[in-house]
């Protein structure tokens, strides 16, 4: 059975990727990694789903636009960049956008493009560096306006990056830029994912810890309770099915158990607690079972271990969460917590 910790981890890097797609401006990419992972039905999933048909509605515009560009018919092409709804594109898009923007000097939506391209984007860098240079000149001037208005005409010409060949010192001082925060965005997210390693392996680490203790705990009752039953000259058989558990063969342990009559320390409660742990330990029970064994015992001090063992066998995210956060509330007090 896999870790409910790694299965979290697993699931959290899967998002992460699917995450980093659509913020690329492929978010047909990250459907294909949600649905490979059988990922849709979360929050990220279902969003993205619902986002998918705009995609597909927008890409004959998106086209179209494009078309325009090339034909310098850039009045057309801003017309639909306007109009376009508020997905996120790849950046080559957003690019021409805000260069036909410029050229048709609208400085509302070159705002808007740049606020959408990120920060330290050279072809942004090199937009607000012209702004900046034309002091005193006022913003919307015309000597402002031709300087930008050049910059777009030859970055469209020339393709997303003819600006940026316009001036190769500073851009070449923006990707190190870029290159300097990447290098130390990914330092931070190897620091933290080690950290998070660590804490997980602690917590895995008490949590086998807690499970070997209370292992040893049943095992000890078990030889408690055969030494009664010899004692009273009973069958060693009235207790094969606890023995069946402690050596972990819990198919054979589910049989005999729901055969087992109570005696010495084990009560029915307990019987069918075991009954029910050996069940999950083959994923072979389900949450009715759970509910059941509540309803017949609501106040069980086995409760929350029943519960620990049916959270180890989900697999659905949503429920897996949901029903952690219930176990947190209800069982705040218990072994498991620090380790979930």
């Amino acid at each position: 059975m896999m870790n409910p910790l790694d299965t979290t981890q697993e699931t959290m890097a899967v998002l992460r990727s699917a995450s980093e797609s659509i913020l690329s401006g492929q978010p047909f990419e990250a459907y294909t990694i949600l649905k490979n992972n059988s990922l849709l039905e979360t929050d990220l999933g279902k969003e993205l789903v619902k986002q998918l048909p705009l995609y597909e509605e927008v890409e004959s515009e998106l086209n179209e636009m494009v078309e325009h560009i090339q034909q310098k018919e850039y009045r057309q092409a801003h017309e639909i960049s306007q109009h376009l709804p508020d997905l996120i594109y790849p950046e080559t898009v957003e690019i021409q956008r805000l260069s036909v923007a410029i050229l048709m000097e609208d400085d509302v939506a070159m705002e808007t493009f740049m606020n959408r391209l990120p920060d330290n984007q050279p072809y942004v860098l090199q937009i607000r560096s012209l702004l900046n240079s034309s002091t005193p000149i006022q913003k919307n001037t015309k000597k402002q306006w031709g300087v930008l208005v050049g910059a777009a005409g030859i970055t469209l010409a020339a393709g997303i990056f003819g600006l940026v060949a316009m001036n190769q010192e500073n851009t070449t001082n923006a990707e190190l830029k870029t290159m300097t925060a990447q290098r130390d965005e990914i330092q931070s997210q190897v620091k933290q994912t080690k950290s998070d390693v660590k804490q997980a392996e602690q917590r895995l680490a008490a949590t086998q810890k807690e499970l070997s203790a209370r292992e040893k705990k049943w095992e000890t009752e078990r030889k408690e309770l055969e030494s009664q039953l010899d004692r009273n000259q009973s069958t060693a058989s009235d207790v094969g099915g606890l023995t069946a558990y402690a050596n972990g063969d819990y198919e054979k342990a589910v049989s005999l158990l729901s055969k087992m009559k109570p005696a010495g320390l084990y009560n029915q409660e307990t019987i069918d607690f075991y009954k029910l742990m050996a069940g999950y330990k083959i994923q072979n029970e389900s949450k009715q079972a759970l509910n059941e064994f509540e309803t017949s015992y609501p106040d069980s001090d086995y409760l929350g271990d029943a519960y620990f063992a049916y959270l180890t066998t989900l697999k659905n995210q949503e429920e897996y969460d949901k029903t952690k956060e219930e176990m947190k509330v209800r069982f705040a007090g218990d072994w498991f917590i620090p380790a979930m």
